[in-house]
């Protein structure tokens, strides 16, 4: 781990700096360098998402959240192609604690974790060798808790943990060897929790999902080559955007319990982010259809407004898609803006039960809009920011748990109008 304290990141990083800052820009003629580091701060957040047993009994409505934690990363790589790198990471120990939610809201933090990342990864950059230089990756990260401190809970222990990565950023060149960046990764991975809970062993099957968004400084050193242009030979007519989104509910409901109306109720989901990748096609210089899919991501749905004592009522992975028109009233130019309109689908993959029992959902199909901007870098490649309202509603039907008091075993029917809104950003491709 390193034993660092703030004072500690910030030298780190300014002399990174200090050491790459004096270098003379050289000719491009000489190529890129192969190898790189990249120093920064993170801000980390966990799904917060799973299921607490006590006395290997499923508890219901039960739920926990945890603190964003901000470790600093450091990330080196070795371009093995023109465009393609090797990178592993290594992230400082970093300590979540792990306050209870939902039907267990009153008590105390139950303890505290500590724990590193290790990630090794393969990154296309497809615009290498110039200033903006977008990249994607894939790879696989394992979280090490390197050690559990007890709060309410006694025996507080988190198991260690691993799954697969993907990954988005930006490089910005300042000087030959010297610039910034910004990355995002988003990962897959569960840990088993365990301890004991006013004198019941209790234990969770916890849904960790990391989003990591980091910034920071990089430093290019070693052998150079000469880089080619990664090009895609065509008319210009395709476009693929590919980045991350904020995808926010809205959360209404219209909640009925045993067939009587549950006023005040809402849903309370919250904001949650997923790789997302849209394809078009020119259909004149102006206008383009363009298919957006996302990553289909697990959220927890739990209840809100005057059903907030239920905790969380279900968990829920869905299908975000969308086939909208755009219109692109300026075709050149860095700043290129467009307009959008169409339809949304929602699609229900799976549900898994909490509070509610025999939970299902409707699919959904409804209106959407869309706003947003290219910003090229060339006539082929940029960055791209968007804003899309969806109006999708959904049915879901279910069960009250039986353990629940006064309401067990009721039948539950909920309208929910979901929204959604949806924040992107990313690059963009023209071929």
């Amino acid at each position: 781990m390193f034993p660092m304290n703030r004072f500690h990141h910030l030298t780190l990083l300014t002399s990174v700096a200090a050491l790459a800052l004096p270098v003379a820009v050289q000719a491009q003629d000489q190529g890129e360098h192969d190898g790189y580091v990249r120093v920064g701060q993170s801000w980390t957040h966990l799904a917060d998402q799973g299921d607490v047993y006590s006395n290997g009994a499923f508890a219901p409505g039960s739920d926990y959240t945890t603190n964003v934690v901000r470790p600093i990363i450091v990330t080196a790589g070795w371009f093995v192609t023109d465009q393609i790198a090797i990178e592993a990471s290594l992230s400082e120990e970093a300590e979540t604690h792990n306050y209870p939610g939902g039907s267990l809201a009153t008590l105390p933090d139950l303890g505290v974790d500590a724990f590193q990342t290790t990630s090794v990864s393969a990154t296309w950059h497809p615009m290498r060798g110039h200033r903006f230089s977008p990249y994607f990756g894939a790879g696989y990260v394992y979280q090490n808790t390197t050690s559990n401190t007890d709060g309410f809970g006694q025996n507080f222990r988190i198991e260690d943990s691993q799954g697969p990565l993907l990954q988005a950023g930006v490089d910005v060149s300042l000087t030959d060897n010297v610039g910034v960046f910004v990355d995002f990764k988003k990962a897959w991975y569960r840990a088993d929790g365990s301890g004991i809970l006013g004198g019941a062993p209790l234990y969770a099957d916890s849904k960790l999902d990391p989003l990591s968004v980091q910034a920071g400084v990089t430093y290019r050193f070693g052998p150079r080559r000469s880089v080619t242009d990664f090009s895609i030979a065509g008319d210009g007519k395709w476009l693929v955007r590919a980045g991350i989104g904020r995808l926010e509910l809205t959360d209404d409901l219209d909640l009925t319990v045993a067939g009587a109306p549950f006023a005040g109720a809402t849903l309370a989901t919250d904001p949650h982010w997923t790789p997302v990748i849209q394809l078009g096609r020119k259909l004149n210089d102006n206008f383009a259809v363009v298919a957006t899919v996302g990553l289909p991501p697990e959220i927890d749905a739990s209840g809100g407004g005057t059903a907030v004592g239920f905790g969380k009522l279900a968990e829920v992975q869905y299908g975000p898609s969308a086939l909208t028109v755009q219109y692109q009233p300026w075709t050149t130019g860095w700043f290129r803006p467009y307009v959008g309109l169409g339809a949304t689908y929602m699609i229900i993959f799976s549900t898994k039960d909490s509070i509610l029992t025999d939970v299902e959902m409707e699919d959904d199909i409804a209106p959407v809009v869309e706003v947003g901007a290219d910003f090229m870098v060339n006539d082929r490649y940029g960055f791209f920011l968007e804003y899309k309202r969806g109006w999708l509603e959904t049915t879901a039907t279910g069960n009250v748990n039986a353990a629940v008091p006064g309401f067990g075993g009721a039948p539950v029917v909920g309208q929910a109008k979901i929204g959604p809104q949806v924040w992107g950003a990313g690059a963009v491709f023209r071929f």
